[in-house]
């Protein structure tokens, strides 16, 4: 989740960053500094309350997912 705000962020750059050079109005736009670190923030704080929810559910699918990976590679 975090790294997902991360590049929602760089994604709103870009499209201010396009916004300014073709004169387009973009419905997501960097708001300033000010902005971007309430999301980080927000972003940070949903990320710790989503891994300490999620963590006794998905025990048993990282699990399975590790066992399955186990024999690749790329992993080893």
């Amino acid at each position: 989740m975090l790294s997902f705000g991360v590049f929602w962020e760089i994604g709103e750059f870009g499209f201010d960053v396009v916004a300014g050079l073709t004169g387009l109005e973009m419905p997501l736009a960097q708001h300033g500094l000010d902005d971007t670190m309430t999301d980080i923030v927000f972003n940070t704080i949903g990320a710790i309350v989503v891994a300490r929810w999620g963590l006794p559910y998905l025990t048993d699918v990282t699990d399975v997912v590790t066992d399955r990976l186990d024999g690749w590679p790329v992993f080893d």
